[in-house]
């Protein structure tokens, strides 16, 4: 997804205070936001002083089933609240209000993952009045409407997924998987 990371970084380094990484479960949201923000922190032509990362998934996909996330985070205000408690150290009164000081003192990359679990008119108001130079970028399977520059995230191609496929494999030794010819590759993809 090269040109996905160059996109999505140019967009967070341009004049979009909110992005949203909009698309499918399973595309990939999350790991193109880590990405990109690993890509982020490192340019120094894109500076942040503080990029802050929070997730409001509620299940973890595991071999046997899909289990529950024991504390995740239920509701926007809590994930406000998870925010503030990274940002600040300790728990305060007003959690928005405190966020939003935060990114007004502060260049930050803000990026909430799994936003469509919590989405709620509080965000969309936390959203409305963000500060200048602070940026959020959101990942979810919904979009916010007139709050965001929607960044649609499309399934790999057959030619990405078998690259991606051989790259796994090799990287866990499964030598079987990486001799085999790419249809076949192409074919479990």
């Amino acid at each position: 997804r090269a040109r996905q990371v160059a996109d999505l970084k140019r967009l967070i380094c341009g004049p979009y205070p909110v992005i949203t990484i909009l698309g499918e479960g399973g595309l990939g949201k999350t790991a193109l936001a880590v990405k990109v923000a690993y890509d982020v922190l490192d340019d120094k032509g894109c500076s942040f002083d503080a990029v802050v990362w929070v997730s409001s998934k509620t299940s973890q996909l595991t071999a046997n089933d899909v289990v529950r996330i024991r504390g995740a985070i239920t509701d926007s205000l809590d994930l406000i609240r998870d925010v503030a408690g990274q940002l600040s150290g300790q728990s305060v009164a007003d959690p928005i209000r405190e966020v939003l000081d935060y990114l007004e003192q502060f260049r930050i990359l803000l990026i909430i993952d799994n936003l469509e679990t919590v989405l709620d008119e509080r965000i969309r108001g936390f959203l409305s009045d963000l500060p200048k130079g602070s940026k959020v970028l959101i990942t979810s399977r919904i979009g916010l409407g007139a709050f965001e520059y929607p960044f649609r995230l499309t399934p790999l191609t057959d030619g990405e997924a078998v690259q991606l496929v051989r790259a796994l494999a090799k990287g866990r030794g499964l030598e079987q998987l990486v001799r085999i010819p790419n249809a076949a590759v192409s074919e479990y993809c």
